[in-house]
């Protein structure tokens, strides 16, 4: 249909030059050109509406990760293991659940990870909880390069985008995606990045940049997408003893004892935000990212 119609617009210009040029430009010719400009003013607008002024509001999505931090013994870990059914519901990241086994990489030996994590400090002068905010920044990049969650992947076969003769069993030629250092954050320095940096496949042209300001925020940018982590607020509650039968199963999948002490829960929400591009938002690789946000809002 759009080129049916750029081909109509072709012809009615050629038509009218033709008969304008045949009568030298008289005045009197001119107003074959009026509906024309109607017509032309008309469809700019209504473009400009179907683009822009109908293009669909950014999608806003949060998520609380909670993280026992034991600063007697100078540990963390991720709350709740699957073990543990019950609501709230925690981690709806799962790159959260690195947090139980990225102190361990062999990569972070050299930082005194449980000295920090044993400061008690006042916040926001404690380097335990800054070190566990960067702890989360981490495990949630990290997370983003599962081969599970990149562009283009579905269970069952891979996007358009990626191959468009189709896949099996959630295969990506990876040749198409690129991997992405995440760069930034100059004024605000993530350590585990600095020790173990990370590349993020994504489509070619896209960047991955974090806040040079601000704690667990950083933003990828696609040729079609922009995602945006921001750390929003939290709070922290100190465990004292388990009230009632629940706690208490709760308190022995997390390994805890009845009466655990120096112990306390840091809950940290993460705002996402997803805008598409209105200009390209139609085209087969914008509609491939869209369906890679989807599964975003509730993967645990």
């Amino acid at each position: 249909m759009a080129y049916i119609f750029f081909g109509l617009i072709l012809l009615f210009a050629g038509i009218s030059a033709t008969y304008l040029f045949a009568n030298g430009f008289a005045s009197e010719t001119l107003e074959i050109l009026f509906p024309a400009i109607g017509a032309i003013l008309l469809s700019g607008y209504l473009g400009f509406k179907s683009i822009y002024l109908d293009a669909p509001q950014p999608v806003k999505f949060s998520v609380s990760i909670a993280v026992l931090h034991d600063f007697a013994h100078g540990k963390i870990q991720g709350m709740a293991p699957h073990s543990i059914q019950h609501l709230p519901r925690f981690n709806e990241f799962r790159g959260a659940e690195l947090l139980d086994t990225l102190p361990l990489y062999n990569a972070f030996r050299q930082q005194d990870i449980s000295g920090m994590l044993r400061d008690v400090a006042i916040v926001p002068h404690s380097r335990a909880v800054n070190l566990i905010e960067h702890f989360v920044e981490y495990a949630l990049l990290r997370w983003l390069c599962y081969p599970d969650v990149l562009v283009g992947y579905t269970p069952t076969q891979a996007s358009l985008l990626i191959n468009p003769g189709g896949g099996g069993g959630g295969s990506l030629p990876m040749d198409l995606l690129v991997a992405t250092p995440i760069t930034g954050g100059s004024n605000n320095p993530n350590p585990l990045l600095q020790a173990s940096p990370l590349k993020i496949p994504l489509p070619k042209g896209s960047k991955v940049v974090r806040s040079g300001d601000r704690p667990i925020a950083f933003q990828i940018t696609t040729p079609h997408t922009t995602l945006s982590f921001r750390y929003s607020g939290g709070g922290m509650e100190t465990i004292d003893h388990p009230v009632g039968k629940e706690a208490e199963r709760i308190y022995s999948a997390l390994g805890l004892s009845n009466t655990a002490t120096q112990v306390q829960m840091l809950g940290i929400n993460i705002e996402v935000t997803v805008t598409q591009s209105p200009f390209s938002r139609h085209s087969r690789e914008a509609k491939a990212e869209a369906e890679w946000v989807k599964p975003l809002e509730g993967t645990d």
